[in-house]
Protein backbone atom coordinates (compact mmCIF):
# COMPACT_ATOMS: atom_id res chain seq x y z
CA UNK A 1 0.00 0.00 0.00
CA UNK A 2 1.25 3.50 -0.80
CA UNK A 3 1.73 6.21 1.80
CA UNK A 4 -0.02 9.59 1.73
CA UNK A 5 3.37 11.13 0.97
CA UNK A 6 3.55 9.18 -2.30
CA UNK A 7 1.38 11.92 -3.80
CA UNK A 8 1.17 14.66 -1.16
CA UNK A 9 4.88 15.07 -0.24
CA UNK A 10 6.37 15.06 3.26
CA UNK A 11 4.85 18.46 4.04
CA UNK A 12 1.09 19.03 3.89
CA UNK A 13 1.92 22.67 3.10
CA UNK A 14 3.34 21.74 -0.32
CA UNK A 15 1.63 20.77 -3.54
CA UNK A 16 2.26 17.24 -4.70
CA UNK A 17 1.95 15.08 -7.76
CA UNK A 18 -0.09 11.90 -8.23
CA UNK A 19 2.34 8.98 -8.23
CA UNK A 20 0.79 7.28 -11.27
CA UNK A 21 -0.92 9.94 -13.39
CA UNK A 22 1.46 12.80 -12.65
CA UNK A 23 -1.46 15.19 -12.08
CA UNK A 24 -0.87 18.07 -9.70
CA UNK A 25 -2.25 17.63 -6.17
CA UNK A 26 -3.05 20.72 -4.11
CA UNK A 27 -1.66 20.97 -0.58
CA UNK A 28 -3.53 19.17 2.22
CA UNK A 29 -3.02 21.85 4.86
CA UNK A 30 -5.93 24.26 5.16
CA UNK A 31 -3.55 27.22 5.57
CA UNK A 32 -2.10 26.46 2.12
CA UNK A 33 -5.39 25.41 0.48
CA UNK A 34 -8.37 27.04 2.17
CA UNK A 35 -10.87 25.12 0.04
CA UNK A 36 -9.50 21.66 0.90
CA UNK A 37 -12.32 20.50 3.21
CA UNK A 38 -15.12 22.97 2.40
CA UNK A 39 -17.08 20.69 0.05
CA UNK A 40 -18.35 17.76 2.12
CA UNK A 41 -19.20 15.55 -0.87
CA UNK A 42 -15.76 16.08 -2.39
CA UNK A 43 -14.02 15.42 0.93
CA UNK A 44 -16.00 12.20 1.43
CA UNK A 45 -15.17 11.09 -2.12
CA UNK A 46 -11.44 11.50 -1.51
CA UNK A 47 -11.53 9.98 1.98
CA UNK A 48 -13.31 7.00 0.44
CA UNK A 49 -10.67 6.50 -2.23
CA UNK A 50 -7.57 7.34 -0.23
CA UNK A 51 -8.44 5.52 3.00
CA UNK A 52 -9.00 2.29 1.08
CA UNK A 53 -5.81 2.75 -0.93
CA UNK A 54 -3.55 3.86 1.93
CA UNK A 55 -4.84 1.96 4.97
CA UNK A 56 -6.78 -0.78 3.20
CA UNK A 57 -10.21 0.05 4.65
CA UNK A 58 -12.71 2.85 5.06
CA UNK A 59 -11.75 5.50 7.61
CA UNK A 60 -13.96 5.89 10.63
CA UNK A 61 -15.70 9.22 11.25
CA UNK A 62 -13.33 9.83 14.17
CA UNK A 63 -10.26 9.21 11.96
CA UNK A 64 -11.59 11.65 9.37
CA UNK A 65 -12.29 14.26 12.04
CA UNK A 66 -8.80 13.82 13.53
CA UNK A 67 -7.22 14.18 10.09
CA UNK A 68 -9.20 17.33 9.20
CA UNK A 69 -8.40 18.81 12.61
CA UNK A 70 -4.70 18.11 12.16
CA UNK A 71 -4.67 19.57 8.63
CA UNK A 72 -6.45 22.65 9.99
CA UNK A 73 -3.69 23.15 12.58
CA UNK A 74 -0.63 22.64 10.36
CA UNK A 75 1.33 25.88 9.95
Amino acid sequence: MPACTSCHTDSPLNAGQHAITGKSVKPLAVVANAERFTDQAKAEKWFGRNCKEVIGRACTPAEKADFVTYMSEVR
